[in-house]
């Protein structure tokens, strides 16, 4: 006879049933949605490209009534978990009724934003309704290096402030960074900052290219906005962040640099090492289960990939879902993809629109991430052998 115990699924179980059924279903449990590509910052690295050209574009951008009206669509899709992001969201006038809306609809947000327009104003929203989660990027841990990367006087300091907002109201955040040759050398004080604040803390050395689009003219952020394009200035090319990297073996020296981050990779990597690759190109839960909505109303399968886009304001959420965004999940792979066969391919980072974005195909690979991906198994070599052993041992004691 089962006891209460064994028959009773545990909460991770439980999960994994749910998001099974839900993939074989295909509901869109999961999106983000940008309210914005506009940001109070002009950081180097930023995938979303040049900030004066982006603000022109602000008059294109869904009203409130139409991201009202996109919440309501995909709450009656069945999506659960909201991602609200931008640029920076909070630069928009109405993004307390957005937020506010969202929640009272049931939806878990989360928020991705910089942390300097958390005033006291968004202190009391986030009491009212508080978020799920709290994302801040923070790229260094002194003023000048912060500062040297985001390209706006003072930033830092705001930035810190509405850290410490969050702290001393109890809000549930993390911090997290893109680690790049400006500041690898404050890597460690920023993880001993989070430390102090209680509060996880992320590293993504996977910078990758602007993506080129009609708001940003393919342009990163690399040229000062004050600077005029002459016959002596190259303009700013969309893979200028590339150029920001930090070699392979240091990326991965620097994301795995204590024993309890050496198991946890080593643990993650047996755990999923079995897992079978697939026929199809698309392996994750972009046009599964998650979604992604732009600021202008284009729907797509994710943050990156553009090329299946279906704009809401011609049609509905269903129609977007049920259409371009479901057609991506039925490319097949190349035979010849390199990823296909890699043991790998579960630890790396990279994943096709991020390929297709700095090589022109999704069926390629980026040697960055690979050879990062690389040099991070190499760390945790040793580790997943001797966790292999033990298991070995354990069970021929059984």
């Amino acid at each position: 006879m089962p006891t209460e115990q064994s028959s009773t699924l545990s909460n991770t179980q439980y999960l994994k049933q749910f998001t099974n059924k839900a993939m074989a279903s295909r509901i869109p449990l999961d999106g983000s949605i940008e309210l914005t590509h506009r940001c109070n910052l002009r950081c180097i690295h930023c995938y979303l490209g040049d900030q004066t050209t982006i603000r022109t574009h602000q008059a294109e951008e869904l009203t409130t009534t139409e991201v009202l009206d996109a919440i309501d669509q995909m709450v009656a899709a069945g999506t659960l978990n909201l991602t609200i992001t931008g640029g920076d969201p909070m630069i928009r006038q109405d993004f307390p009724d957005i937020y506010a809306y969202a929640v009272k609809k049931g939806l878990l947000i989360t928020v991705f934003c910089d942390g300097i327009l958390v005033t006291d104003r968004i202190i009391d929203l986030f009491n009212k309704f508080p978020p799920r989660n709290i994302e801040i990027s923070l790229y260094g841990a002194t003023r000048q290096t912060y500062e040297l990367i985001t390209q706006v006087k003072g930033a830092y300091q705001h930035c810190i402030e509405g850290i410490q907002r969050l702290k001393a109201n109890g809000h549930r955040f993390k911090l997290k960074t893109v680690l790049m040759e400006q500041n690898k050398h404050e890597l460690k004080k920023m993880e001993s900052m989070a430390k102090s604040y209680g509060v996880d803390f992320y590293l993504d050395w996977a910078i990758f290219p602007c993506m080129p689009s009609v708001d940003n003219c393919g342009h990163s952020n690399t040229r000062p906005a004050h600077q005029k394009a002459s016959i002596e200035v190259t303009p700013p090319s969309f893979k200028d962040p590339l150029d920001l990297r930090v070699n392979p073996i240091e990326a991965a020296e620097l994301d795995i640099s204590n024993d309890e981050q050496i198991e946890k990779y080593a643990e993650f990597y047996i755990r999923t090492k079995d897992m079978q690759a697939s026929d199809y190109l698309y392996q994750c839960g972009a046009g599964l289960t998650t979604f992604h909505i732009d600021p202008y109303g284009n729907m797509q399968p994710c943050t990156v990939y553009t090329k299946a886009q279906y704009n809401l304001r011609q049609g509905s959420f269903l129609d977007g879902w049920n259409g371009p965004i479901a057609k991506i999940r039925k490319i097949k792979i190349d035979d010849d993809n390199p990823c296909t066969a890699c043991h790998l391919r579960n630890l790396c980072r990279g994943c096709p629109p991020i390929f297709a974005l700095e090589n022109g195909n999704g069926n390629t690979k980026s040697e960055y991430i690979c050879q990062t991906t690389q040099a991070v198994y190499e760390r945790i070599e040793n580790k997943v052998t001797s966790l292999l052993r033990n298991q070995h041992y354990e069970n021929k004691d059984r």
